[in-house]
């Protein structure tokens, strides 16, 4: 199994905003792939819709990402996706399953991270290819770094899954990027290009996918 590497920043702001919200919430991960380490060094969210067992991003907030990624407003690539349940802990339900095999399709690195809004605990997961069976990622398998050197490496994960809750809190405006970091450059294993998210992007749009067939939940 690869490795999971998440910056701190990130981390805390997606859990702070998970513990401040009474709905679930929901983003995109951006990173990059470094030998078999996933690192997430960036996240962006939107307008969506949300209530206590479901969020969506719409078509709408995911074209608005696709043409600041064409304007080079957004530098980063999409690495996978988070979301918070407000009830289910830490588990991945059939919905993201079902989401989590389509972004599959792409990359089987593409990672969803989980966050129980009760706790801050998260979960990061993948689905086993070619079955439904949501794979957690084990604890020893996921960093949580500071400093960019310390991404990959010698594998000694430095912290649990259990993140700090920041000072700090996310807006919920598309124009706003949370965790913003200089170091961003790939969507998907391999491919070292922007172009290949707005492919991805577009793919959904074209097909029409909304929470329960691609970035949804519940």
């Amino acid at each position: 199994m690869s490795y999971v590497s998440v910056w701190k920043p990130v981390l805390d702001r997606v859990v702070k905003a998970s513990l401040d919200s009474e709905n679930e919430v929901i983003g995109l991960l951006l990173g990059t792939l470094q030998n078999d380490t996933v690192i997430i060094n960036d996240s962006i969210t939107g307008e969506y819709q949300a209530n206590q067992n479901r969020a969506t991003l719409p078509a709408g907030t995911l074209a608005l990402i696709a043409n600041e990624i064409l304007s080079g407003r957004i530098k980063g690539n999409i690495i996978g996706w988070y979301h918070s349940h407000t009830e289910a802990g830490v588990t991945f339900s059939e919905i993201d399953i079902e989401t989590q095999k389509i972004l599959q399709q792409f990359s089987s690195f593409i990672t969803a991270i989980v966050i129980d809004a009760k706790t801050g605990e998260i979960g990061c997961f993948r689905v086993e290819p070619g079955t439904r069976t949501p794979i957690l990622i084990p604890d020893a398998n996921v960093r949580v770094f500071v400093e960019p050197k310390e991404a990959v490496g010698p594998w000694t994960p430095v912290e649990s899954r259990t993140a700090a809750t920041p000072a700090v809190e996310i807006p919920r405006d598309f124009a706003t990027r949370i965790g913003s970091v200089s170091t961003k450059v790939i969507i998907i294993y391999m491919i070292a290009a922007v172009a290949v998210s707005l492919v991805v992007l577009g793919f959904i749009l074209y097909r029409g996918f909304s929470l329960r067939t691609w970035v949804g939940i519940t």
